[in-house]
């Protein structure tokens, strides 16, 4: 918002580059690990969100290290089989309750059905055991099925007023998105995760049998926006414990630019992104990330909604987008396109840089001191004699 001269109040788009990147002020070393693989003897058959909390404490004060970077923990599709593979999600706005580490959680404690939860336990102790000392394999499936029975326990306790208010703001701040991505995992739990075989009636997101549904299965709705929010904050957590442990950026959170095919991609909207071919997309056509956004290729027929407006005249002549760097690094120049290789096979933008006079030499098994003859015109070939 901007004020003229004569006391008037205008809008206008205010687009500010700074001359250089901004950088640390020194370089910095991390771990780079998968999360399903830090499991310790306390986990329930993989890694969770406490072990890389403990992973994160340990690297800071111990080794001072930088960073911890992780594989995508983004929400997987529901059901059995479990996709296995962390860059295939059903949705990247929403991390994997599986990664919740049950004992952290405040309402854990309170739990009544003690029995349930130490059988339970003992179980998760068994897959962790098979998997640390007897060389099995990890068993996402199973493990998701017991953190399940117990995190159904843990959500029957009451919430704490302080509590209950942090879950309200969290469900203001997300949304209509969050409603729909647990209503999704709600419909998956009965009907199975392909919704191509879902009744007719539930494949549109904003039609009546989906409104029923909706109000039937309010409780398991209620359960997946909790298991959103128990995440989320475990998620914060572990980046507060590493900057507590002196790490100058924290968690870093790998990022999957793909997407399950299977995944409800009108009950789960984008808003105005392209809902498929988002896999092999450059990195100049996907969104940046931050908390609570799941990037996506920008769809063409939403521009005006986020995307800035054309900028008419000069303006737009000197503010268009750039095919290459925006900025170059402070070190030194870009790094070379050819490597010791070559080029790579794809040579659209690539061009073979040779020295002069390379055309001109022999070519390998050619007659000796000849050279590859220019290839001439019809009015440029040489006169014949008589």
């Amino acid at each position: 918002h901007v004020r003229t001269p004569d006391n008037r109040r205008a809008t206008a788009t205010l687009v500010a580059a700074p001359p250089r990147v901004p950088q640390p002020p020194e370089r910095t070393h991390g771990f780079l690990v998968q999360l399903y693989s830090l499991l310790s003897a306390r986990s329930w058959g993989m890694g969770d969100l406490g072990d890389l909390t403990d992973l994160a404490t340990w690297a800071g004060r111990s080794v001072g290290s930088g960073f911890v970077q992780v594989n995508p923990l983004h929400a997987a599709v529901p059901g059995k089989p479990t996709d296995p593979s962390p860059y295939r999600p059903s949705s990247r706005r929403f991390p994997d309750p599986v990664h919740l580490h049950v004992e952290s959680i405040p309402e854990y404690g309170h739990v009544r059905d003690r029995a349930t939860l130490d059988d339970l336990r003992q179980d998760a102790a068994a897959l962790s055991e098979a998997v640390l000392n007897k060389g099995a394999l990890i068993d996402r499936d199973a493990v998701w099925e017991l953190k399940r029975q117990a995190l159904e326990l843990v959500v029957r306790v009451p919430l704490t007023p302080g509590r209950r208010a942090d879950y309200c703001d969290f469900l203001a701040e997300q949304g209509q998105a969050l409603e729909d991505h647990a209503l999704w995992c709600a419909l998956a739990e009965v009907h199975g995760p392909d919704w191509h075989t879902w009744p007719e009636a539930l494949r549109d997101p904003r039609s009546p049998g989906t409104a029923r549904a909706r109000s039937e299965l309010l409780d398991r709705v209620d359960f997946h926006c909790r298991l959103a929010w128990l995440t989320a904050g475990q998620l914060a957590a572990a980046q507060r414990a590493a900057e507590d442990a002196g790490m100058g950026v924290g968690i870093v959170h790998d990022l999957a630019v793909g997407v399950h095919p299977g995944r409800r991609r009108h009950l789960v909207p984008a808003g105005g992104l392209r809902p498929r071919h988002v896999r092999r997309r450059a990195a100049r056509r996907v969104q940046r990330a931050r908390p609570g956004l799941g990037p996506a290729a920008l769809a063409p027929r939403h521009p005006r909604r986020h995307r800035l407006r054309r900028l008419p005249g000069p303006a737009a002549r000197a503010a268009g987008p750039r095919r290459g760097p925006a900025h170059r690094p402070r070190d030194g120049p870009l790094p070379a396109l050819v490597g010791p290789r070559g080029p790579p096979a794809h040579r659209r933008h690539v061009r073979r840089v040779r020295r002069r006079g390379d055309a001109r030499r022999p070519r390998p098994g050619g007659p000796p001191g000849r050279g590859r003859r220019r290839r001439r015109g019809p009015r440029h070939r040489r006169p014949r004699g008589p």
